[in-house]
């Protein structure tokens, strides 16, 4: 890879165009719904469990137990945090296939599908394909990517039916899950085996949704306990260019196999045991940024992409007040990217202990530690040095619930301390007040600090971004201005300082509503400083303009460094309506503000106009009879922006709808009809920040589904 070296300027650099260009490191079916009304029998027995959720009244589901906000089961209603729970019978009743399209039903969180087989999602802001301030588990086993700081969405792909809900918590949660979890948490918890016992076999196929299927098997261990197993495979079909007339070759197919085994060696034990293989195949049309010459050349690449993760957990009810937990995990990656090739294996273990033998306190605490190794191929285009690495997490938290008011008011304080391999030492403090007046109403507040240290890509990357071309209006000389990134190893950590506010009623039995407040306070944030001018392959710029022959292109080099800062604001609002016993409605409201600010020099690498201002979303289920869904999912999502090489890009604001009905025919049997982004015929959501995919338009997509069990 032929890249001449940065050397940082000292001054201000006379660039003789104006480039702003904000530069992240990749390293960094109404009618048949209605007509679908047959007669006969009711719900198949374990879908009737999965609509036991639709029974309940509001109330209990806001007693619905969650464990992420602060390890520890709690009820929705009692959490001092911005939290939204998406239950299975959500997943079921939505129609979505993947996790990242059932995250579009919490507020709070932006989704944008990029191409068939990749998604940007953050939380408050900062979106993008690498956003790198939100931090993703399955069942408390982080899926972040130190590559990035960020997480690929392609690879989480649990089998749908064994998730038990999505914990999606807005604002940070550093204190009890560590660095990178700035923005937000999620956290995606399956169900124990002892709840999925016996046989489901589920089949579907559509003209987006070419073929897909997945078959589940749980028994019993005599007395011990009992397991499940699993296979899945799908094949989807790719989008559209932007134009919406030819296709893209991002299809995407592939497979996953998995177990899990849960044990009660003794009354006062739990052991749990999950596995899991994944492989697939996705396309991609990416540009050739290689070719300096505009437009640039489009060109088909197949990403292969290998994953095994090992999970074991251990808790012991060691009195009535005392329990802790061990648990540890492995996970290996291989992934074949167009840019640069992974190879990465991370080992996990954490101990966390709590107890309550301290009258009015709730106390727990936990040591944790990671390592991490990684093999990287670099290419023309991305280069890191060296290409292998290792890294070590250290970390300790404690946090105490203090009753001050027994069932009115509770203190939370709690800190986080880390010391990694990169910035050394991190602490992440966290306050948090829950104040309920009554049995139907909370409120609560919060101050923390969160960071998010520096990706892989960032440290050790070197990139080639792109191009502006010649006789373009950012560059009307005769040659190409070429972009290269540079990392850096003085990158310190990005810093948040959020508060919130948050208030929860449940106003009568049929109506809940909960709204939340935030304002985000960020510094060293990533920035980009512009070095010197050279030429390509030699020469002193602007002389080599001049009298060199044989020059190619001039290099802008550019090294990220921490001299942006920012802040966002908004609100979020959820309620949940039952008019009728067998028809609810779920309304959600989003508005974010962000802004980031730099010197003049200084360009930005996030980009706050990346996060749409407004998103709604309103979901409809109804039960005609007990034997049919007719659900309704109908959303707003306001308009973005960017700016990359060849220009600002926009994307249009749109309205969607997805519709799904379903029949139960036999008490075994579930047949659903969904039909998905039903308003346009094509529309696009969302970008690659690296500049390297053309935009896409998304399709209009209907399947057919079959659920069994036996």
């Amino acid at each position: 890879m032929n890249i001449p070296q940065f050397e940082p300027d000292t001054g201000p650099i006379p660039i003789p165009i104006p480039i702003p260009i904000p530069i992240r490191l990749a390293t960094s079916c109404i009618g048949f719904a209605v007509a679908f009304t047959l007669s006969t029998n009711v719900s198949a027995t374990t879908i009737q469990s999965d609509d036991e959720l639709f029974d309940l009244s509001l109330s209990e589901l806001l007693s619905l137990q969650i464990t992420t906000v602060s390890r520890k089961a709690e009820p929705v209603s009692q959490a001092a945090a911005a939290v939204f729970v998406i239950t299975q019978e959500d997943i079921r009743r939505s129609g979505v296939t993947t996790v990242p399209e059932a995250l579009r039903m919490a507020p709070g969180v932006q989704v944008a599908r990029i191409d068939a087989n990749k998604w940007s999602i953050s939380a408050r802001g900062y979106s993008g394909r690498f956003a790198n301030k939100l931090l993703v588990m399955i069942d408390g086993r982080s899926v972040y990517t130190p590559l990035f700081s960020g997480v690929y969405w392609d690879a989480q792909s649990p089998m749908l039916e064994d998730i038990e809900r999505i914990e999606v918590i807005r604002g940070p949660g550093a204190t009890l899950w560590g660095a990178n979890a700035v923005n937000g948490v999620i956290n995606i918890i399956t169900q124990s085996s002892a709840d999925t016992q016996g046989g489901r076999l589920t089949a579907w196929a559509g003209n987006e949704e070419r073929a897909a299927g997945s078959l589940r098997w749980g028994g019993t261990l005599g007395e011990l306990g009992h397991y499940r197993v699993y296979g899945l495979a799908f094949d989807r079909d790719g989008t559209r260019d932007a134009s919406g007339r030819f296709d893209n070759a991002d299809d995407w197919s592939g497979g996953k196999a998995g177990f899990r085994v849960d044990l009660r060696p003794s009354a006062r034990d739990v052991v749990a045991l999950h596995g899991n293989f994944y492989q697939s195949e996705q396309g991609e049309s990416v540009y050739d940024l290689g070719n300096l010459d505009s437009p640039y050349s489009v060109v088909d690449h197949t990403t292969e992409v290998i994953n095994l993760d090992l999970l074991a957990q251990w808790t012991r009810h060691v009195s009535d007040t005392d329990d802790f937990t061990l648990k540890t995990y492995f996970d290996h990656t291989e992934r074949d990217w167009a840019r640069i090739g992974e190879d990465r294996d991370t080992f996990d273990i954490e101990l966390e202990y709590r107890t309550q033998r301290f009258d009015s306190h709730d106390l727990i605490f936990g040591l944790g530690y990671r390592y991490t190794s990684d093999q990287l191929d670099s290419t023309d285009l991305v280069a890191l040095m060296p290409d292998a690495d290792t890294l070590n997490l250290f970390s300790a938290f404690v946090q105490d619930d203090i009753r001050i008011v027994p069932d009115r008011v509770t203190l939370t304080l709690g800190a986080k301390v880390e010391h990694n391999d990169i910035t050394g030492f991190e602490v992440q403090p966290n306050l948090r007040l829950l104040w309920t007046p009554s049995e139907t109403q909370s409120i609560w507040g919060s101050i923390a600090r969160a960071v998010r240290t520096p990706g892989r890509g960032e440290l050790d990357g070197v990139v080639r971004q792109g191009a502006v071309p010649a006789g373009s209006a950012s560059n009307p000389s005769a040659v190409p201005i070429e972009i290269v990134v540079y990392g850096s190893d003085y990158l310190e950590s990005e810093d948040l300082t959020a508060y919130e506010l948050g208030y929860k009623w449940q106003v009568d039995p049929a109506l809940s509503l909960d709204l939340a407040l935030f304002y985000n306070d960020y510094a060293n944030l990533r920035s980009a400083a512009y070095g010197d001018l050279s030429c390509n392959p030699t020469g002193t710029y602007p002389y080599c303009l001049f009298y060199s022959e044989s020059l190619v292109s001039v290099i802008m080099p550019t090294e990220l460094g921490n001299d942006a800062s920012g802040y966002s604001k908004g609100l979020e609002l959820a309620a949940d309506w039952r008019p009728f016993s067998n028809w609810r409605l779920q309304a959600a409201y989003s508005y974010a503000q962000s802004h980031i600010g730099t010197s003049a020099s200084i360009e930005a690498v996030d980009d706050a106009r990346t996060t749409p201002g407004n998103q709604f979303s309103l979901r409809s289920w109804y039960n005609p009879r007990p034997d049919v869904d007719l659900d309704f999912w109908l959303r707003y999502i306001g308009e973005s922006e960017t700016l990359r090489l060849l220009g600002l890009i926009e994307i249009a604001a749109y309205w969607e709808l997805d519709a799904r009905v379903a029949w139960r025919p036999i008490p075994d049997l579930e047949l659903s009809l969904v039909g998905q982004n039903l308003l346009n015929d094509v529309h696009t959501e969302g970008y690659s920040e690296l500049g390297d995919l053309p935009l896409t338009s998304l399709e209009r997509s209907v399947y057919l589904k079959m659920s069994l069990d036996f």
